[in-house]
């Protein structure tokens, strides 16, 4: 049975309008990911990574946050991962049959791409190579275990083995039980 929160229409109107003008005053920083703004194909690789880092960013999520939330929480972080990996899915499919001539690029644009997310240290608000802030949560490896996926999917690389994927969103670092938060990242004794 779905349970409805109820508002005082006032009290909701409020709440929008303020949201509407923190949204409206946000400002995106493009510079940084200038160079995966080029064309369609790159940024089709672009969208690739940044879903398929999402799909594995929202699985640790459940893993860790939302399976203590309840059913609800727990099925939209589902629903979540779902459209994360049909948008990866779908950007597949278009560098598949608009730019196959150019898959040939897309292991060295991944490179790059993977290099400049590193780079960002921090989110430019444009909801596109958005995990900068979270690669702690991350093994060391994820980057190119996700580089290892894109290629399968595009038919030219060879997929992780399901032991590396799972390790994508079950990593701890060692001593830990949960990913402790690190501000300047890890300590290389725990890495």
């Amino acid at each position: 049975m779905s349970q409805e929160i109820n508002c005082p229409s006032s009290q909701t109107q409020d709440i929008e309008s303020a949201m509407n003008r923190q949204f409206a005053a946000r400002v995106h920083e493009i510079k940084p990911i200038e160079l995966v703004l080029a064309d369609e194909f790159i940024l089709l690789v672009t969208l690739m990574f940044d879903e398929i880092g999402s799909v594995y960013s929202y699985r640790r999520d459940l893993w860790e946050y939302y399976r203590h939330f309840g059913a609800a929480i727990q099925k939209i972080g589902h629903h979540l991962v779902k459209d994360e990996g049909m948008h990866f899915n779908n950007a597949a499919e278009l560098l598949l049959t608009h730019h196959h001539h150019r898959l040939g690029e897309v292991k060295e644009l991944l490179e790059q791409i993977s290099a400049l997310e590193k780079s960002l240290q921090k989110y430019h608000k444009t909801f596109f190579l958005d995990h900068a802030q979270e690669q702690y949560r991350f093994p060391p490896q994820f980057n190119s275990v996700l580089i290892r996926l894109i290629l399968s999917r595009l038919g030219i690389g060879q997929q992780p083995n399901q032991l590396e994927l799972q390790e994508l969103w079950q990593w701890v670092p060692r001593g830990y039980q949960l990913v402790p938060i690190f501000p300047e990242g890890y300590p290389n004794f725990i890495k």
